[in-house]
């Protein structure tokens, strides 16, 4: 793994301040989003409506759909979203440019957060081959931790919301939902952060360190 370029940590685009970073906007939310490495684009996955005091605007109702195109190399993302119900799916082309370019991410993230970032990367690949993993993972906004998206992945638990994935060689479909607990005692069963691998396979699975 390479080693932060930045000597400036507030320059970091994950925890600082660093221009044209967009993770101002979304730091500290009750939110889950997807970002898109390469480019550094985050997009919100828009499961819930709500301000910051939680309250649910009227005018949030209905189907929103938004679609993006991200840097030169033809990644395009498309949210479809109904934050009144706690339910989104987005479908995501990867584009010419798919594999994570950790020298990328080195230039822009401190060596904290390019460390995080590796552990998010765990992916599956043949013994004595390198991985490549996509440069996709998913962010939670209001820990700021991040998690793997790799092929291996069909289920997700974060906090209140779970996400099925399904994987095919040039698109990610993620189908998310708002799943709060609805009873004190299942509260109190303790419901913990999850993964669920699809179908185990003989390939190993490597995060990039």
């Amino acid at each position: 793994m390479p080693e932060t370029k930045l000597t400036d940590q507030e320059e970091c685009a994950l925890c600082g301040s660093r221009k044209g970073s967009m993770t101002g906007m979304f730091s500290g939310k009750d939110a889950i989003g997807i970002i898109s490495v390469n480019d550094w684009y985050i997009m919100d996955l828009k499961i819930k409506s709500g301000n910051e005091k939680g309250n649910m605007p009227e005018d949030t109702e209905g189907k929103n759909t938004t679609r993006t195109t991200v840097g030169k190399n033809g990644r395009v993302l498309e949210r479809s979203s109904e934050s009144l119900r706690g339910i989104s799916e987005i479908v995501v082309d990867y584009g010419e440019d798919r594999v994570l370019s950790m020298e990328k991410a080195s230039q822009i993230l401190c060596q904290s957060c390019l460390e995080k970032l590796s552990e998010a990367m765990e992916v599956k690949c043949e013994e004595g081959k390198e991985p490549e993993p996509v440069d996709l993972v998913l962010i939670d906004f209001e820990t700021m931790e991040l998690y793997c998206v790799q092929e291996q992945y069909t289920k997700r638990s974060i906090r209140d919301y779970t996400l099925w994935m399904a994987h095919t060689e040039d698109t990610l479909e993620i189908n998310a939902v708002y799943t709060p607990v609805r009873t004190e005692a299942g509260k109190n069963a303790g419901i913990k952060e999850n993964a669920v691998p699809s179908s185990a396979t003989d390939d190993s699975a490597a995060s990039l360190k």
